[in-house]
Order: structure tokens, then sequence, then C-alpha cells
């Protein structure tokens, strides 16, 4: 989910669509989704299993952290109905077979970045364990006991039965992929190299949207930006997503075109002074505030947060109220700076500074972040005497005594604390409590008869109370014009969190891809999110 400041207008669906597109619209028919079941285990994550006449079998990992709800879910495994029964019946003849020295160590399914894994420790057999490997560097084990794994496997056979226990129908390259649709989605080479601001333009990320090709490369005359944007800036991201390079797509193993709709982050503006060897940093901003900041990671992420300037006086003051150059023990006192008035954890990012006694009897503070969610600790780095945190109130002053107050301004995504962001939502019924899941846009009647589905890139402005504000809609042009016109409709159903700054509540642009997707068919009482009052824990 990330931001852009553009004009405000109302919406904008423009009607011209790539070939693909059009034909999509018109003649294609997505396979119906069958829910096969759902189950949540002891040990085993909450997952469901679907199938779809076409030959394939889905299985979906629900989260059981709602704290990590800036981004959207990951995609699902997707494998043939052929090779679901092959692994059903090695895995069951490895958990059956109470002789581990005759039975293989492991089995797996998936035919690509996405793979599952059964294994029988030969130090101890009669504990099995399951792994399953997301794209990218995600990665989870588990320990369920046997009887467990087993009802799992029951509820993946059945699914391959239904599916038709043959080969899946092979993916098409007739027309980009959803990245909802695929097992993996197109990931971007760490080596793309971001757009350079144009010369006296603000640079605020853009949104784009193009297809990436299954040898991983962008289709040129696919890239596209969102109506309003600078064509100043469209031109310089253009000519960066030209050269840009992937990890394609790809369903069980097979590289797939994908439709792809991001942001475009221009190269970021020097920030201000950091401490030395510290990735810890602190400037006075021209509307009076104190800008402390953490990057981290490898492509720059920030932590950051704005303080009055009088809190970080108050802050410093508290910090040291010994005196470095008594003789007194180690000094170990945790003092948080949470902005302008106190705010909750889950209200924004807050900075804890401790102060320690190196081994020359000289002093220094310590500073660590605590992120948007509560969810995490960055750590702490020195940043010596807090001369960064001093300075950078001073300059603040300077600019503007007092702050000016940015609940009335428009912010976008890097100059807010914590950026808008829908919450996932927790099951409501019996032996799901653990289940939180995406929020997703009412799906449309217009879309049922082919049972399809979109992914819509859009732009909005999320107001202080969490709302869309409805003219500031602005929709990807060559989108699927009916999820296009239920776009409104869906933002006045969703609630966000609203985006914070020093602890207020702000107005902020959001980009955000809007998911139009066809609820499964229930097969029986246990099948899944379509059957709200039918879920078991079995």
């Amino acid at each position: 989910m990330k931001n852009l400041i553009v004009a405000i207008g109302a919406i904008s669906v423009a009607a011209g669509l790539l070939p693909a597109q059009r034909a999509r619209h018109v003649s294609v028919v997505w396979p119906e989704r069958l829910a096969v079941g759902m189950r949540q285990g002891t040990q085993l994550p909450p997952l469901m299993v679907e199938a779809t006449k076409t030959g394939w079998v889905t299985i979906s990992f629900f989260s059981t952290r709602p704290d990590e709800g800036l981004n959207l879910p990951a995609s699902r495994m997707i494998a043939q109905a052929r090779d679901v029964k092959l692994w059903v019946a090695r895995s069951r003849r490895l958990l059956e077979t109470p002789d581990s020295a005759t039975s293989p160590g492991s089995t797996s399914l998936g035919n690509g970045a996405y793979q599952l894994e059964i294994q029988r420790p030969r130090y101890r057999p009669q504990s099995p364990l399951f792994s399953w490997r997301a794209c990218g560097p995600g990665y989870g084990t588990a320990g369920p006991a046997t009887a467990e794994l087993l009802d799992f496997l029951a509820l993946l056979d059945s699914a391959a039965t239904m599916a038709g226990e043959g080969e899946g129908r092979p993916p098409t390259l007739s027309r980009p992929y959803y990245a909802s649709e695929v097992s993996c989605s197109a990931r971007a080479s760490a080596d793309n190299v971001r757009p350079g601001a144009p010369l006296r333009a603000s640079a605020p990320e853009i949104a784009a949207q193009f297809v990436v090709d299954t040898s991983g490369l962008v289709e040129l005359l696919s890239i596209r930006f969102l109506a309003a944007t600078s064509p100043v800036l469209a031109n310089a991201a253009r000519a960066a997503i030209r050269n840009w390079h992937f990890q394609p797509a790809e369903i069980d193993g097979t590289p797939v075109r994908q439709l792809v709709q991001t942001t475009v982050p221009f190269a970021a503006r020097p920030l201000g002074r950091f401490a030395d060897g510290s990735q810890i940093g602190a400037e006075g901003t021209a509307d009076g505030w104190v800008h402390v900041f953490r990057v981290s990671g490898v492509n720059g992420e920030l932590l950051q947060q704005w303080f009055d300037p009088d809190s970080i006086d108050a802050w410093l003051a508290r910090v040291w109220r010994r005196d470095p150059r008594a003789n007194e023990p180690p000094v170990d006192t945790a003092v948080l700076l949470q902005g302008h008035f106190p705010i909750g954890p889950r209200s924004g990012v807050s900075i804890t500074g401790s102060v320690m006694r190196n081994p020359d009897h000289s002093l220094e503070m310590i500073a660590g972040f605590n992120g948007c969610a509560g969810a995490f600790n960055e750590g702490g780095q020195r940043v010596g005497q807090g001369e960064i945190f001093a300075d950078a109130a001073r300059q603040a002053r300077a600019g503007h005594q007092p702050p000016i107050d940015p609940t009335g301004r428009l912010y976008d995504a890097r100059n807010v604390a914590c950026p808008a962001w829908l919450p996932w939502t927790r099951s409501r019924i019996s032996g799901f409590e653990r289940v939180w899941r995406y929020p997703v846009a009412p799906y449309p009647a217009s879309m049922r008869p082919t049972n399809a589905r979109a992914d819509v890139l859009v732009s909005f402005v999320v107001d202080t109370s969490g709302a869309a504000e409805p003219n500031s809609i602005v929709v990807m042009g060559g989108s699927d014009p009916r999820a296009a016109a239920a776009v409104p409709t869906a933002l006045a159903e969703l609630r966000y969190r609203p985006a914070t700054r020093s602890g207020y509540k702000v107005r902020q642009r959001v980009i955000q891809t809007l998911r139009f997707e066809p609820p499964p068919v229930c097969l029986d009482l246990k099948a899944g999110p379509a059957c709200p009052r039918r879920y078991s824990p079995n």
C-alpha cells in the first residue's frame, strides 16, 4: 500500500484497453473455484484447499499475524491435481511406515518457488516435520502430529479428485495474469534503478502498471500511469521501467506473463545529519518539526517520526538526568519519546533512548525504534551524546515556531510516520479464532456471468476517520470496466487505519490494488470462507 500526491478529481476510468484485456472482458470465462475444505490444526497454520475443473488444486495459508497488514497477502500455492495425488500417496507411505530405515526421508510438492515438504527425520521417526517455502525468502516449519498431517493429506486428496486427478490445463500466454492468479508473483531485481527526480519537479512516488513477460522483461507498450500524473515524472519513470528486470511470475513452475501494479519511487533526497557510524539521523523541517529517522534494509526503508522541538529537549533532559561527570554505576535508563503527546504503541512509531557508560567513563545514548503496528523493535544504535537531536530542534525552531498543525494537510507515504492501512479482520467462527483475513472488495454482480477476476490499481485520499474521500478516487486506465465501476462502492465499505504524523491523524494519498475475486463455490459444511457459518476446526 503506497501513496501518491496527484490532482484530486472525480473518478477517472480510461476507455482504452490493452488488446489482451479487451478480449478478456468479452470472451474469457474464468474457471470456477470449488472450496473443498478449510481447517486449523494444532500445529499446522490455518489453511483452505480449493479445486478447479481445469485440473488445479490451490492451497491458501491464512495469516495469524495481523500486525503485518501493510501488505497484501502472499500468493497461493497452485499445483496440478496429478502431482497432488502422487505427493499424497508418497507422504502417506512415509508417515505410515513404522521402520524409518526403509522409508524415504522426505517428500515435497511443488514445481517451482513455492514448495511444501513432509520430513520424517531418522533421528526421531515418530515426529514428522512439515515445511513450506513461499516465493522469495518466506519459510516456515511445524511439528504436527501424524494424525494431523494425515487429515491434511485427506483434504488434498479430495481436492485432487474433484479437480480430475490429471494434468492441469496449461497456463495461457494470450493474456497477462493478475498477481492474485499466480503461484509466485513477478519479483523485481535488486539492481533495478530508481528514476532520478527531474529538475524543478517535486517527485513523490507515482503509480505504474505494466506487463512482465516470461523472460522477466517489461513489455514496453504496456507501461501506463494514473491519470493526472505529471508528464515530466511519467517520462522519467518510463525511462527507468524500460530497463527493469524481474524474476518472472509462475504457475507451478511455468513462467507466465503478469500484470504488475506498483509504485515507482524516485531517488530519495539527501536526509539530514546522521550520528557517526549510525543509521539514525535527525533534521529540522521548514514547518517546525524535528524529523527523526532510521534507515534500514538494502532498499533504504525508513522508520520515522516527527516531534515537537520542545519534546526533543525534554527527552534529552530526561535521558541525561544524571550528571555524566559523577562517579556512578553504569546507567541503564529507558526513556520513551512518543511524539507531540503520548500515543499508544499501536498508534505510531516511538523511539526509546537509553544511556550507557563506556569503559572510558564517557556516556553515550542509544536510540531504538518501535514500528507502527507494535510488532517489532529495530534495535538501537549509538548516537553519541545526542547532539544531532539538539541541533535538529534548534534548526526546526529557526524554520518555524511553533510547529505547523499537520491535521489540515495532505501527505504522501514518505511524509507520515505510519501510512494508512487496511486492517485485517479476525474470524468470528468457533475454532478459527486465530485466523486473520485481508479484506477484499465486494464482488460486483456484473462480473458473475464469467466468474471474472480483476486487480485494479487505485489512488485515493484516506481522511482522518479512515474513510476514502469519494471525490479523490482515480482508477488506472485500461482496468476491467466492470471492476472499475465498482471501486467507489467497494471503498465506501472499507475502513482504514488513518495515517499518523507526530501522533496526529492526518489525511494521506493512498495507492492500492483492490482485488475483485469471485467467492468459491462451497461443496460441503466445511468448505471455506464463502460459507461463513460452516467453518470446522477439523
